[in-house]
């Protein structure tokens, strides 16, 4: 009996010593995993998005009078016979770039999922076998993150998963790999937009299942997904009308792809 019970501690002890072998390793594992330093492309995206040269012109059509001097042609760069009325195109550009970012946001890539409804934070994982993750205040308000970000910070974070240290994030991309340049800029439009909101959130945390699934590989950083360092998208795919205008069908404008 007490060979039987010496026989019973002593694998029990292995066991353990098993377990914490696994946890130390995925520890080290994931510790040196999420601190690589990965290198990206600088990127130069204007935001807001420019206007095309439809829109600009169709905004001359809609605002042409008799009445407008030379200064304001030469503003506008209207044409010789062409008037129109001042027109703040950089603040119209603004207008349709929020409206265009709020949709992608709530509709197309559901930013709201992680990072709640007003966008200061909420809980992406809450699971003792992965741990606390949490989408972080993307407002301007105290304990926001992005008020110093650059457009190559965004792209970096979004597109990447690559934090502005270079570090890997815990941010899912999957779905955003292929976001294009112009998405991206609506999107930060949109959240700049967005009222202040002062909430700080909690450092989001693995557990040890959650640091083994990552050393593992049963749970890929987002910067391991396939694509995830390639060239971002510049061109966004084939849409329709921009948002704020109505098709004939009395619809508002968004591309296809976004409905």
């Amino acid at each position: 009996m007490k060979i039987v019970f010496k026989i019973a501690v002593g694998l029990a002890a292995l066991a353990v010593m098993f377990v914490s072998a696994a946890y130390a390793w995925a520890s080290v594992a994931t510790h040196r995993a999420l601190n690589e330093t990965h290198t990206r492309h600088e990127v130069d995206i204007p935001m807001p998005w420019p206007l095309t040269e439809a829109e600009v012109a169709e905004l001359r059509a809609a605002t042409r009078t008799a009445g407008a001097d030379a200064q304001d042609l030469a503003a506008h760069g209207a044409t010789e016979g062409d008037a129109v009325e001042p027109l703040d195109l950089e603040a119209v550009a603004m207008e349709r770039a929020i409206a265009r970012g709020e949709h992608l946001i709530t509709e197309r890539y559901a930013c709201t999922e992680c990072h709640g409804a007003d966008l200061a934070g909420g809980i992406m994982i809450d699971d003792p076998t992965v741990g606390g993750l949490y989408g972080p205040n993307l407002t301007g308000g105290e304990g926001g993150v992005t008020r110093s970000l650059t457009m190559t910070d965004w792209d970096h974070i979004v597109r990447h998963g690559v934090s502005r240290d270079g570090s890997a994030t815990l941010m899912p991309i999957t779905d955003y790999l292929y976001m294009s340049d112009q998405e991206l800029s609506d999107i930060v439009a949109a959240v700049e937009a967005r009222r202040d909101v002062h909430q700080t959130m909690p450092t989001s945390v693995l557990s040890n299942g959650g640091r083994i699934k990552v050393a593992t590989g049963r749970w890929p950083l987002a910067v391991d997904e396939p694509g995830s360092l390639a060239d971002s998208h510049a061109a966004l795919p084939p849409s329709g009308p921009q948002v704020g205008t109505v098709t004939s069908a009395g619809t508002a404008g968004v591309p296809p792809t976004l409905q």
